[in-house]
């Protein structure tokens, strides 16, 4: 499969003449001083002044970059917990090619939506996408009855509602397990005609769900007979917080199955529905992990067939990132890493409604990891990680370690990178930043450049 080519991710090898060894040089990452505010774009409120915002995915096109998040419609510096979801905002920022705010959308670079699914609260945009002539959102709101419904939007390029898609925009899914149950996406994957949302169902528990969104708004019976797939584990409760198309037109996604304790779970479910039973073991696969410890998926992408999953591992009340890797027929790829797990080092409190992780493959099959580092003082930095191919941290980029980033709003507190986007010619992380009074949402732009 070609991949996306990522010139300043390639590694840069000098050949002084024929018959000499070649000089690999070491690299870091370095801000675009000329991007934002010295290489960081800082998004404005998008409900009220001084409230808290989070951006939880980010998409770019031709160096337009859109973030998808939630606002505060409070004035309230912590609104960013998740114990303040009852005043999220769903919300989009859209920066131009200068890291400004981007003037064409919406006339300020906001879209926000306070009332997504009719109740007014815990609105929220859990993923975007680019699509034809504008984007897709995804994430979902309260409804009246009090209870959580699926919500998908399509924007053009202007931030304006699509009045093509969804009827007139915006789609609230229906309760397909019945009025009263809680729906919830996390991820989403356009495709012609239609749109797969993915994420959880509760009914009495929570189970892993699958949704195909025809561009009417309607679900689409072709898939699994009644638009949705809905597992059904033998015990516990789970969910899906990523998703990519498998190379035979299936999807992989990931996530975590809790019964007693956390394991980080990828599913195979077929285009037509149901689980591939002649991946893993029917279908799904429980992601290796240390002895006594538990973990969580919360990213995925497809690597010339194989999945390549990133999120967490905790034991003894730590967190780290961890990264998988899973052959084409579910196995633990024996190669990669340690038995098919990489853990890094440093503790990274993780998790899916604010410190989300994210992986990206490039050109060269090296893999990007997006989160965040406790630092010496307690808090987080930003931090980006590169991976060989071998599962091994490449140890010419930033010294064999990752990068780390401070600051970004200027409050000298918690930064965290929740999703990237690959570029020819940068790096793209969007996530959000304490500016000494409450989280803003923000951008950084990034390029290799040789250590000095």
């Amino acid at each position: 499969m070609k991949k996306r080519y990522l010139i300043l991710a390639a590694l840069v090898i000098a050949l002084a003449s024929c018959g000499q060894e070649t000089t690999v040089i070491d690299k870091v990452l370095q801000p675009d001083a000329d991007y934002g505010a010295h290489g960081v774009a800082v998004a404005a409120d998008a409900g009220a002044t001084n409230s808290g915002d989070v951006a939880l995915s980010i998409t770019q096109k031709d160096g337009v970059v859109l973030l998808g998040g939630h606002g505060c419609a409070n004035a309230d510096a912590v609104c960013a917990n998740l114990a303040s979801q009852d005043a999220w905002v769903a919300a989009a920022w859209s920066f131009d090619s200068a890291g400004e705010p981007n003037a064409a959308f919406n006339g300020d670079g906001v879209f926000s939506d306070n009332n997504a699914a009719g109740g007014g609260r815990t609105n929220v945009v859990f993923a975007v996408a680019n699509s034809s002539g504008g984007y897709r959102l995804a994430g979902g709101g309260r409804n009246s009855s009090g209870d959580e419904d699926a919500v998908v939007w399509a924007l053009t390029d202007n931030g304006a509602p699509d009045s093509s898609l969804y009827s007139g925009g915006k789609a609230v899914l229906p309760e397909v397990a019945g009025t009263g149950t809680l729906d919830d996406v996390f991820a989403m994957q356009p495709a012609t005609g239609y749109t797969w949302l993915a994420g959880t169902i509760k009914t009495s528990d929570f189970k892993m769900a699958v949704w195909r969104v025809k561009d009417d708004g309607s679900l689409d019976s072709g898939f699994d007979g009644d638009g949705v797939f809905v597992s059904s584990p033998s015990g516990g409760i789970e969910w899906a917080n990523g998703m990519t198309l498998a190379s035979d037109g299936s999807l992989l996604l990931a996530g975590t199955h809790y019964e007693g304790s956390a394991k980080a779970r990828v599913w195979k479910v077929k285009a037509a529905g149901g689980l591939d039973q002649g991946y893993g073991v029917s279908g799904v696969v429980d992601l290796p992990l240390p002895s006594g410890a538990s973990g969580r998926a919360l990213a995925i992408v497809n690597d010339a067939g194989e999945a390549v999953a990133a999120g967490t591992v905790s034991a003894g009340g730590a967190a780290h990132l961890a990264i998988w890797r899973l052959k084409d027929n579910g196995s633990p790829d024996v190669n990669f890493g340690n038995g098919g797990m990489l853990i890094l080092d440093g503790e990274s409190p993780a998790n899916y409604y604010r410190a989300k992780v994210a992986v990206a493959v490039d050109d060269q099959g090296y893999y990007w990891l997006v989160g965040g580092l406790k630092n010496d003082s307690g808090n987080l930095d930003m931090a980006v990680w590169r991976v060989t191919p071998e599962g091994k941290l490449d140890a010419h980029f930033c010294n064999g370690g990752p990068c780390v980033f401070d600051n970004a709003a200027g409050g000298h507190g918690d930064d965290w990178g929740t999703d990237l986007a690959l570029a020819d010619d940068a790096i793209y992380v969007g996530g959000w930043s304490w500016n000494g009074h409450d989280f803003d949402a923000v951008v950084w732009k990034l390029g290799l450049v040789e250590q000095q």
